[in-house]
C-alpha cells in the first residue's frame, strides 16, 4: 500500500491505465466530449507488471506464457492509446448531421432557384 502512487504512475506510463476525460457539456458546443489526458505509453508494460502479484505469479509459474503476455500487453496498450486518440478526434455526430442538413438545404435552394430561372418552353 505504501507504493500505491508510484504504481499508479507506472500503470499510466505503461498504458495499462489510460487517463480519459468525458464532459458531455462539450457536445452542446459542437466539440467532442472525450479527451485523452495520458500521453502515449512511455515505459515497457513489464515495468508496471513486475510490481503486481498477479503478473509475478504468472512469471514464476509459466515464464514462456508470461513473456508472450508481456509482449502482447504492451502492443495492446499502444494500440488502445492510438484508438482513444482517434475516437477523441472524430467529428461529433450532431455536428455532422447538422452540416449534412445544411448542405441539403443549400442544394435544395439552388435547385429551386435554377427551376425558377429556366424559361418555360
Amino acid at each position: 500500500m505504501s507504493h500505491n502512487h508510484s504504481q499508479q504512475d507506472l500503470a499510466v506510463k505503461s498504458g495499462h491505465w489510460p487517463l480519459l476525460r468525458y464532459d458531455p457539456r462539450l457536445r452542446e458546443q459542437g466539440k467532442h466530449p472525450m479527451s485523452v489526458d495520458s500521453p502515449a505509453p512511455s515505459i515497457p508494460f513489464r515495468d508496471f507488471a513486475r510490481n503486481e502479484a498477479r503478473f509475478t505469479v504468472l512469471e514464476r509459474q509459466n515464464p514462456e506464457a508470461a513473456e508472450r503476455f508481456m509482449v502482447q500487453a504492451e502492443k495492446d496498450a499502444r494500440l488502445r492509446h492510438q484508438e482513444y486518440l482517434e475516437l477523441a478526434e472524430m467529428a461529433v455526430p450532431e455536428v455532422v448531421i447538422a452540416e449534412k442538413d445544411r448542405e441539403a438545404a443549400e442544394l435544395s435552394a439552388e435547385q429551386s432557384a435554377k427551376i425558377k430561372e429556366t424559361p418555360n418552353a
